[in-house]
């Protein structure tokens, strides 16, 4: 009978044991395995970074579990459940590599506590330091670590370690900056901390290896770059020729080497004239023009309609700040004295009365047709094509022009069919008409 009993008591604490380790688990839900920790807002200081400490768990259903309670075992210290304060909720971290062990201990009725379940996980504490321009945040450019990246990023770093960061020369906003590397307002790299509102010096270095700090959690590196205020370089090689013709019926064109500079707008065509029998024409801006060549169709070869004009060309290079270079070289065309009398038969008393801008011819057309145009008086003049959605799509004519009949060829072989709007505008005046291409 004795002999039974023990066999009975065997039974029930392999019952118990089996019980007590079946079903059991617990584990991290924050901080979570392999998981790389910044934060820089609130809670955070310039050296740590809050870290929550948050799990859960699963008990055994075995009707003899009475309690439980958890230990955690971090890089420095062990916390229970049911000890003073329990385990915290927040630990303010240095930057690091932390191992931290979560233990599940439960009570049975005659037995004790045992530690059933543990998880054990290894996650990285970092600091963020963002870097910057000084002039935009969110769509400039800026390099970090061998990439580029948008203005404004952070870069997840330890102290000890280093920052690679590089400025790029960019336009931004119509505006191009550069790195300046002389003068009194050269460029420089600044670092700020969380806590303050200036920025020191670090480098005048355009790249710049920066070694993390301990105290570096939410600072910011910026790069100081400065508005462009170098001008381009003359316009070269100016050649001209005749368009539409030869020197006794085309019109002048010249052509020249297109500039370099990232930040070229456009070029300035500068024109002079010497009459014959009429007062001279100073140097004044006749055209501004992206390309790298000119048409002027207000001027033709001289060919037997009086004595010739000469009429001088030079250019102008233009950035997108606006510095503009010298002139480049002259060039000189020999000209009939007045375009408008040989072609129309126009006199000063016969100029057009009101400015008007003529439909189109033909109307529908594909891919080309003719507008004209005429003007009571001399001003700057504006020829432009909008699509529907009214996105231009050409620009026709764009300089000043005298009273007069014109007429400009628009293509649209490279455009969809539909329906497109071409507007003129002279001094206070503006007309819009109506074409339509069909293909």
């Amino acid at each position: 009978m004795k002999k039974k009993n023990n066999i009975f008591l065997i039974i029930v604490i392999l019952f118990l044991f089996f019980n007590i380790t079946l079903a059991q688990s617990v584990w991290f839900v924050d901080p979570t395995n392999g998981e790389t920790i910044t934060y820089t807002a609130f809670g955070a200081t310039e050296t740590t970074i809050p870290v929550n400490c948050n799990y859960n768990h699963t008990n055994s259903n075995n009707p003899n579990m009475m309690q439980d309670k958890f230990k955690l075992i971090t890089h420095d210290k062990t916390y229970w459940s049911n000890v003073d304060d329990g385990i915290p909720q927040w630990f303010y971290l240095i930057p690091g590599a932390y191992t931290w062990r979560i233990e599940l201990w439960e009570y049975y009725l005659g037995q004790g506590y045992y530690k059933v379940a543990e998880e054990t996980i290894t996650f990285y504490v970092r600091h963020s330091l963002k870097v910057r321009n000084n002039f935009n945040e969110g769509s400039s450019n800026i390099k970090i670590d061998g990439l580029t990246k948008t203005s404004g990023a952070n870069a997840i770093k330890s102290p000890g370690d280093n920052l690679a960061v590089g400025a790029i020369d960019q336009i931004y906003g119509g505006t191009f900056y550069v790195w300046k590397t002389s003068g009194t307002n050269k460029s420089r790299w600044g670092r700020k901390g969380r806590n303050s509102n200036t920025y020191t010096t670090k480098s005048y270095s355009k790249n710049y290896n920066y070694q993390v700090q301990s105290n570096d959690n939410g600072a910011t590196i910026q790069g100081e770059l400065r508005i462009d205020d170098v001008p381009p370089a003359a316009p070269q090689g100016l050649t001209k020729s005749w368009a539409n013709g030869g020197e006794e019926d085309g019109n002048p064109r010249i052509d020249w080497n297109a500039n370099t500079e990232v930040d070229l707008d456009h070029y300035e065509v500068w024109k002079k004239i010497d009459n014959w029998s009429e007062p001279d024409i100073n140097w004044f801006v006749k055209a501004t023009t992206t390309s790298n060549y000119y048409i002027d169709y207000d001027e033709q070869g001289w060919g037997t309609f009086g004595p010739p004009r000469d009429v001088y060309y030079k250019l102008k290079a233009v950035d997108v700040n606006n510095n503009k270079s010298t002139f480049s070289s002259t060039v000189i065309f020999k000209c009939e004295q007045d375009l408008n009398k040989k072609n129309q038969n126009l006199f000063v008393s016969n100029k057009p009365n009101e400015n008007k801008l003529v439909s189109n011819y033909p109307n529908p057309f594909n891919p080309t047709t003719t507008i004209n145009y005429q003007l009571k008086e001399s001003g700057f003049v504006t020829l432009k094509v909008f699509d529907v959605l009214g996105k231009k799509v050409a620009e026709l004519v764009n300089e000043n022009k005298s009273a007069g009949f014109y007429n400009v060829n628009f293509d649209a072989g490279n455009l969809p069919s539909g329906l497109y709007f071409y507007r003129m505008t002279v001094n206070d005046y503006v007309e819009t008409k109506k074409m339509l291409l069909t293909k």
